[in-house]
């Protein structure tokens, strides 16, 4: 197959500092970073905002998140920030029954290799030690109190067991609520591969060796679409090299991720942020071929 070299289909400005996106789950929506100030989802369709989420009051005052989960409906977030380890839970719909709140992520955990399931009102948590933490409410106040692994093998035994057959030297570069799925790169020093593991339905997992450089991941159903400083590359399930989509001159590519519009199509969006402080940053958005 012939490598292809697409062009975008549409490109967005994103005013303020805009370095994180994620699909929102279950819909074709974004969710970025708002500045330093919260979180936002974003219509890439008609380029506005449909909800605008201030962090609460107590979260890291650099406004920071390094690592954030998504409720699988898409309703609300927690994000982290791993200098700090304070959490935040987020409300990103306006009739959420809870207000955002801020409180400690507990120390022993590494925020850098947090590995969730949120179902419903179901949120566990756990990093590569395999000690699980869930969250409760009290008084209008969230929690992590511990959760045996014991527990958490009887009541989500098919994640328990997605968690098992993930590569020991891994890193979870995303993870998809709506889709089931976490998306990682393992290195050791005799290999570096890039995958998907599922906890849906197991014949979903699939890898193939890695490129020199991942910086972060995303996937559609054949394939995986992987960020590097110029470009993100498109590879499939056989190792092939199928396209590369270039940062605009002047810009390096920071994130990405895909979209399933209403027509059954998907869209991959990849974030470019400019090398100099006199541009904004730009959302490029490509249509996909047979995906």
């Amino acid at each position: 197959m012939e490598r292809q070299t697409p062009h975008p289909t549409q490109q967005l400005s994103l005013p303020g500092d805009v370095y994180r996106i994620q699909r929102r789950p279950g819909t074709a929506q974004l969710i970025l970073n708002d500045n330093y100030q919260g979180l936002r989802v974003f219509d890439p369709w008609s380029a506005s905002n449909n909800i605008q989420a201030a962090f609460p009051d107590g979260y890291d005052s650099t406004g920071i998140v390094h690592v954030w989960c998504f409720r699988a409906d898409g309703q609300a977030a927690l994000v982290l920030n791993a200098e700090s380890h304070i959490a935040a839970w987020m409300p990103l719909s306006l009739t959420d029954p809870h207000a955002g709140q801020a409180f400690m992520f507990p120390a022993a955990y590494n925020p850098l290799h947090v590995r969730c399931l949120w179902e419903d009102d179901t949120l566990l948590i756990t990093d590569k030690s395999q000690s699980f933490l869930r969250l409760v409410w009290s008084d209008g106040q969230p929690t992590l109190i511990p959760s045996t692994s014991l527990d958490v093998r009887i009541q989500e035994p098919i994640w328990r067991r997605a968690l098992d057959r993930l590569p020991q030297a891994c890193t979870i570069l995303r993870q998809e609520a709506d889709t089931q799925r976490m998306l990682y790169y393992e290195y050791t020093e005799q290999l570096a591969r890039i995958g998907i593991i599922s906890w849906r339905n197991q014949s979903e997992d699939w890898s193939i060796p890695a490129p020199d450089t991942v910086f972060r991941l995303a996937s559609s159903s054949q394939s995986l679409f992987v960020l590097q400083e110029s470009e993100v590359q498109q590879w499939n399930r056989d190792g092939a090299l199928e396209a590369i989509y270039a940062a605009p001159t002047g810009y390096r590519c920071f994130d990405l991720d895909t979209l399933a519009t209403h027509n059954n199509t998907v869209t991959l969006a990849v974030l470019c942020t400019p090398e100099s402080g006199s541009m904004v940053d730009q959302l490029l958005l490509y249509t996909l071929e047979d995906e």
